[in-house]
C-alpha cells in the first residue's frame, strides 16, 4: 500500500513484433496491469468495486515512448494518482528499463460507473481513495481530446469473443490493435511510436460491426471507431511516429 506502486513485469515472446520490440498495445495492457495492481493494492480494485456494482472504466489514455523494450527484459511501471474530480481520476505512470532509466511514461483518466445502470458514480463514494493523492505530473504532455474523423471507411471489424474483457465490452487496447493493423510491415520497420493517445466514449460489444476511419497528417494519423449501424463514435486514436534510426 501506499501513494506510488511500482511494479515488475517479465516480457514474454507473445508481446513482442518481428523485430522483437514490445508491441504498443502489449505495452498499453502493461501500464493498465499496473493500474488494477495498485488498485488492488489499496483496496479500491475492481473486484473490491463488484461488491458495490461498481467498475472502473478507462476515458482517455496518452502514452508517450522514448525507447520501445524489447522481449525478454523486464520493466518496471510506477504508478500513482495525481488527482481526483467529481466523476473522474488521474492516474500517472512512469515506465523504466533494468538499469532503472525512464523509458515511457503514461497518464490516464477513469471513471467508476454502476455496472446496471452504465452511468458514472460520484468519487466521494470512494472516500479512501484521496488517501492515495500522489499530485505529481509527469513530464508529458496530458490526456488530450481528439478530433472526430469521418469520411469512407477504411475497414469493418466485426466484435468477436477474443475482442471481449471481463467487463463484457471490447477491451481497451483491442481499439489500438486493430488500429495498427492498418499499418504494413515494412512501415514499422522504418517507423516507431512516438506517442498514442486514445478517447474512449462508448462501449463496443460482442456481435457489434464497427468501422475504422482513418485521416492522415504529416506527423501523426487519426482515427475514428464507429458503430457500423448506428454510426455512433467508440474511440478515437492518435498516433504521432517518428523515423527509425
Amino acid at each position: 500500500m501506499g501513494l506510488l506502486g511500482r511494479y515488475t513485469f517479465q516480457l514474454q515472446p507473445q508481446d513482442g513484433d518481428f523485430m522483437e520490440q514490445l508491441f504498443a498495445y502489449s505495452l498499453g495492457d502493461y501500464i493498465l496491469q499496473a493500474a488494477g495492481k495498485n488498485a488492488d493494492d489499496n483496496g479500491f480494485g475492481v473486484r473490491e468495486l463488484n461488491r458495490e456494482n461498481y467498475t472502473w472504466v478507462l476515458i482517455r489514455m496518452g502514452t508517450e515512448i522514448l525507447q520501445m523494450p524489447t522481449i525478454y527484459q523486464q520493466i518496471t511501471i510506477e504508478t500513482w494518482i495525481e488527482s481526483i474530480r467529481f466523476a473522474s481520476t488521474t492516474r500517472n505512470f512512469t515506465v523504466r528499463n533494468e538499469q532503472n532509466e525512464p523509458i515511457g511514461y503514461a497518464t490516464t483518466n477513469w471513471a467508476m460507473i454502476d455496472v446496471e445502470t452504465r452511468k458514472p458514480v460520484d468519487l466521494a463514494k470512494l472516500p479512501s481513495l484521496t488517501h492515495y493523492i500522489g499530485g505529481n505530473p509527469i513530464p508529458v504532455e496530458s490526456t488530450v481530446k481528439l478530433p472526430s474523423v469521418d469520411g469512407t471507411p477504411i475497414n469493418r471489424h466485426k466484435v468477436q469473443y477474443s475482442d471481449i474483457d471481463f467487463n463484457r465490452h471490447v477491451n481497451s487496447m483491442k481499439y489500438l490493435q486493430w488500429v495498427l493493423n492498418e499499418y504494413s510491415i515494412d512501415w514499422f520497420a522504418e517507423h516507431a511510436i512516438k506517442r498514442f493517445d486514445i478517447n474512449f466514449l462508448h462501449e463496443a460489444l460482442y456481435g457489434e460491426e464497427v468501422m475504422l476511419f482513418r485521416h492522415a497528417k504529416e506527423d501523426k494519423d487519426q482515427f475514428q471507431i464507429s458503430r457500423f449501424v448506428d454510426e455512433e463514435p467508440l474511440c478515437k486514436v492518435q498516433i504521432k511516429w517518428k523515423k527509425n534510426e
